[in-house]
């Protein structure tokens, strides 16, 4: 997709993310005098980012509204995760959590499809994404659709860390089981362990405290007990 392979300027996400806050939280998808009036944009610069969005496919037009696909925003951000899911090569520090990490890489890609599916977390994930869109209008530091998707990253760790850290932590809550995915993410997504194997060489002092008890680590041992088939 357009948007995902070529970096895109800061105009063009805070007219998408506009979009998203009037449509979730602002009552309502927005008209074009609604976004030029938001942001300090000409009308002109909002009309032809409104148009690329459209033709995106990310936005959908209706009677001179905006909103957005949610389905395609998934089916985007599904794309951008199935990066993560190739295997880590082992190292001499951290052979243990690589070999279980790639075992639930494995598993996610068998749970993928459910993403998109009301058995999944998709309310979930689709807050998140939108939370993360909404809030790079305040972020300069996130300019492009690619770095919103890669702040999800982030906030999905970030969700995933707390609750499976918290002395509330109650796993015949109903919900349990539709956050599967979620820690599935979660432990996906890192990727670092070659650069820590290479640090941890480099400055050996550290290898004292390598790997330690990290948050992936107790998702691994805690959510699936041992064993990701159950």
């Amino acid at each position: 997709m357009k948007l995902q392979k070529a970096r895109e300027h800061k105009t063009q996400t805070d007219v998408l993310a506009t979009i998203a806050d009037f449509q979730y939280n602002k009552g309502g998808p927005p008209k074009q005098v609604d976004i030029v009036n938001e942001l300090p944009l000409s009308k002109g610069a909002v009309s032809n980012n409104c148009k690329k969005l459209v033709d995106s496919d990310l936005v959908i037009e209706d009677d001179k509204y905006y909103r957005i696909d949610e389905d395609e925003l998934l089916k985007l951000y599904k794309e951008h995760i199935e990066d993560y899911l190739t295997r880590e090569r082992k190292n001499e520090i951290f052979t243990d959590i690589i070999e279980e990490s790639n075992k639930i890489r494995t598993e996610t890609k068998k749970e993928m499809n459910t993403l998109l599916s009301k058995e999944g977390p998709r309310d979930l994930i689709f807050s998140i994404l939108i939370s993360a869109l909404i809030g790079s209008l305040d972020n300069n530091r996130v300019q492009t659709l690619r770095e919103i998707l890669l702040w999800t990253d982030q906030i999905i760790c970030r969700t995933a860390q707390n609750v499976i850290t918290s002395e509330n932590l109650d796993r015949d809550d109903n919900k349990w089981k539709s956050f599967k995915l979620l820690f599935l993410l979660a432990v996906s997504f890192n990727h670092s362990h070659e650069q820590l194997n290479y640090i941890g060489n480099e400055q050996q002092f550290l290898q004292t405290y390598f790997p330690g008890d990290v948050p992936e680590e107790k998702i691994i041992e805690e959510f699936f007990g041992g064993n990701i088939d159950e």
